[in-house]
């Protein structure tokens, strides 16, 4: 493109080559019409080749193009302020002149001020007496007064001392507190050898043995059995716990078909086993009685069916208390969950709000901002949706993880302790039936076989059903999509399950221990300690003893009462009020002025305090000051006049200066307020001022069809004065290397706009113009954009167009091109 420039710059014929190209061109229309001088007349004439008529025409290029907007305005200064004095009174001098520069708090004229100094100083005597009087008060009393009240209160003082020195409140308190000592050592005394201190020493007794034997015998077979069948329970319930998750399994194709598979393989079971306790049923009905030789077996079965309760009843109680480490990590990730969806819904917001990327649109330094891409934008809040509805998801299933852990577990294997609970209470009323039944009639072997038979056949029963529960629950879950939150579940209850069955191991294997003698010996300790405590609650003390201590309880009884009343109590009361009188005067001499009396001279004081500070203020309303910083453009009265608080003494004009202008209707949808503005004005000739749009005025003008703007200055302000005439500029349009044409060269260039129609003439290679629709996009005063119709480089005439029609040859002038080349 810039060779092309290039060259049409230097082709460009100059003035006198466009005259000597049209003499050439004569020549050879007159030799032609003249023809060689052997040529006879009966030879046909050649035809004269078309004349070229010289036009000037440029290329279409890429520029930039702005669209601006000629307005003429006004500059008007922002405010004008009229100074008035505080105060009334002749005016004696005006320090300022017009044209002066004041600043705020300037004295620019002053009032006669006699006046306000006499009342300054009648006010500062007022103080002066106000403040005498309140000295007088604060003075206090007078001292020989209070000197002589004091000697009579410390007389009455000592007075009531010595009346008061032989029943001291130190003194009282001592007696009493040893009556107090003396009548909890005869009570202490006389509760030996109660009922309910025997009693409670007796079974002392018996706990301190009872540990004892313990130790010495070893644990019961009871302990052993229910300590031993909490842990077979509990690696039953390890190994349910790994069928459970090995039965949920990983996720493949044909889950869904095997877990169906499983639910109808573990149905088929439970219908077997229910078929079996059928049967066992009917046959533990058929056995009859036996003799009363299993009466010890009948024992030993109620005591192991007992040990299984206790253990189904701990299994139970620790798969509904989770402990506290499995607590800790199911709420750290509802935590995280919680976290992420946090983090996820911040993004949806942003999104929403148009704050962020790709939704929020990018300032440009010119017209408005760059439009949000709304493809990219609508993919990005399909994402944020979607990551903050799986946020959701995790904390809902962390949640339910939570919950499902406080509440016991998995439904499935709370069900299968609760059964099983529920089968060791039904064993152990079995075993009590049983043993009831053989203390009368006796139970036959083949009974007791029959009974097991019966026992095996529940269990298998149970745990089928439990088979039945868990392959429908993993059926449910492919189905509803919570397969993983089951499984997780399941590894959950399987490492509960073999903490459970390690808790109850150690236990079993301390029980199984013998017991050191260290803890025998101290148990025995024990047992020695109790009996001497009883033996001491059994032995009262004797009558003498509680004789003796009764008489010491008296003793400290005369002592307290003395100690309370050495004196009469009105010896004592009568000197108690001549103390109150004494007390009285001295405060009375100490304090001659009420707190009235005080407030009042404050008060008076503080009255002619604010009469001074009034009358200073008066004083210095006197002078008047600047409001602001300005000039003066106005003097409204002269010295030895008379103002009061409603004359103007001059007019200021502050600094600022606004530029009002008014804006054709249909140009009011290419500005707004922000919006930049270039102007000058004729006082400073080439040199151009900036600002910004302010205000929009909200209404039309009805008549002109125009609405006011107001421009504010950004440079200049001590240059431009009210009144002046600008010429404003207001770029309401722009584009960046664009397709460009002379706004000469359109055929209506007149009447151009922004997207009308409108050609052009196009000068081919041969030089033979053709008329070329095109589509204009921004238009001003020298180009116009082309959207469509011509191409860059592209010759187009950009004189006398009027006169061209197709097909014209032509002798293009190509006009020195200046614009920027395309980047």
């Amino acid at each position: 493109m810039t060779q092309l420039r290039q060259r049409f710059r230097a082709t460009s014929p100059s003035p006198g080559s466009i005259v000597a190209a049209v003499a050439i061109a004569s020549a050879f229309v007159v030799s032609a019409c003249s023809g060689g001088g052997g040529a006879t007349a009966a030879q046909p004439k050649p035809t004269a080749p078309p004349v070229a008529i010289p036009i000037t025409a440029e290329p279409v290029t890429r520029t930039d193009i702005q669209q601006t907007a000629a307005l003429t305005g006004s500059v008007t200064a922002t405010n004008q302020i009229s100074v008035l004095p505080q105060a009334s009174g002749r005016l004696t001098d005006l320090f300022i002149d017009v044209g002066s520069q004041v600043h705020a708090g300037d004295v620019v004229a002053q009032l006669d001020s006699s006046s306000a100094e006499i009342a300054v100083q009648q006010q500062q005597a007022n103080v002066t007496a106000a403040q005498a009087s309140l000295n007088k008060i604060l003075a206090g009393p007078k001292s020989d007064d209070v000197t002589t009240a004091q000697s009579q209160l410390d007389s009455a003082t000592a007075r009531l001392n010595g009346l008061l020195s032989q029943g001291r409140p130190e003194d009282v308190k001592s007696a009493q507190d040893q009556l107090v000592a003396a009548q909890a050592r005869l009570q202490s005394l006389q509760n030996q050898g109660r009922p309910e201190s025997v009693g409670q020493a007796q079974a002392n007794v018996t706990s301190a043995q009872a540990k004892l034997d313990a130790l010495l015998q070893g644990p019961t077979n009871d302990q052993v059995k229910a300590d031993q069948t909490a842990v077979e329970s509990d690696k039953a319930a390890v190994q349910s716990a790994e069928a459970a998750a090995a039965a949920l399994g990983t996720s493949n194709a044909s889950d869904l078909q095997t877990a169906q598979s499983g639910l109808q393989t573990a149905q088929a079971a439970a219908a077997s086993a229910q078929t079996a306790l059928d049967s066992a049923n009917a046959a533990m009905a058929n056995q009859p009685p036996s003799t009363a030789a299993n009466v010890q077996a009948a024992q030993t079965a109620y005591d192991n069916a007992a040990a299984a309760l206790t253990a189904a009843r701990a299994a139970l109680n620790q798969n509904d208390n989770p402990t506290q480490a499995s607590l800790a990590q199911a709420q750290a990730a509802v935590d995280t969950a919680q976290s992420q969806l946090q983090s996820a819904e911040s993004t949806q917001t942003n999104l929403e709000q148009g704050v962020s990327s790709p939704c929020a649109s990018s300032p440009t330094l010119l017209g408005p901002p760059t439009p949000v891409n709304s493809t990219a934008c609508g993919t990005a809040k399909t994402a944020a949706n979607a990551s903050v509805n799986a946020g959701n998801s995790n904390v809902l299933s962390a949640q339910a993880q939570l919950d499902l852990l406080k509440s016991g577990g998995a439904p499935a294997t709370r069900a299968q302790l609760v059964a099983s609970l529920e089968q060791a209470d039904n064993n152990l009323k079995s075993a009590r039936a049983k043993l009831d039944q053989i203390n009368s009639t006796g139970i036959a072997l083949d009974r007791e076989q029959a009974l097991s038979q019966q026992a095996t056949a529940e269990a298998n029963l149970v745990s089928a059903q439990e088979n039945v529960k868990t392959a429908q629950a993993k059926l449910t879950a492919l189905q509803d999509g919570s397969i993983e939150s089951q499984r997780q579940t399941a590894q959950s209850n399987l490492i509960a399950a073999r903490q459970r069955l390690q808790s109850d191991q150690a236990r079993f294997e301390e029980l199984l221990k013998t017991p050191k003698d260290t803890d025998i010996a101290q148990a025995q300790a024990g047992v020695d300690q109790a009996r001497q405590a009883l033996a001491l609650a059994q032995v009262p003390n004797t009558d003498q003893d509680i004789r003796a201590q009764q008489a010491t309880v008296d003793q400290a009884q005369q002592a307290l009462t003395k100690a309370q009343s050495p004196n009469t109590t009105y010896d004592i009361e009568q000197q108690r009020q001549t103390v109150i009188q004494a007390e009285a005067n001295l405060h009375a001499k100490q304090n001659p002025y009420t707190d009235d009396d005080v407030k009042q001279a404050q008060g008076q004081l503080a009255q002619a305090e604010a009469g001074l500070a009034n009358a200073m203020l008066g004083l210095s309303q006197t002078k008047v000051t600047a409001p602001v910083d300005g000039v003066v453009s106005e003097k409204l009265v002269s010295p030895g006049a008379f103002v009061s608080q409603s004359t103007s003494i001059v007019t200021l004009v502050p600094p600022g200066v606004d530029v009002v202008a008014s804006l054709p209707e249909q140009q009011l949808g290419s500005v707004q307020v922000g919006q930049p503005v270039n102007f000058t004005v004729s006082a400073y000739p080439g040199q151009t001022f900036q600002g910004v749009i302010s205000t929009i005025s909200p209404t039309v003008n009805a008549q002109t069809r125009t609405v006011q703007i107001q421009i504010q200055p950004t440079n200049g302000q001590g240059q431009l004065r009210g009144g002046m005439l600008a010429n404003l500029g207001i770029v309401t349009a722009s584009q960046q290397d664009v397709l460009t044409v002379p706004r000469t060269a359109l055929t209506n260039s007149g009447a151009a706009t922004q997207g009308q129609p409108s050609s052009v003439w196009v000068i081919g290679p041969d030089n033979v113009v053709r008329s070329t629709p095109v589509t204009l996009g921004l238009v001003n005063d020298t180009r116009a954009q082309v959207t469509s119709g011509v191409g860059e480089g592209q010759l187009v005439a950009t004189g006398s167009i009027t006169t061209l029609t197709d097909g014209q040859v032509v002798a293009p002038q190509v006009q020195a091109l200046t614009a920027r080349a395309a980047p």
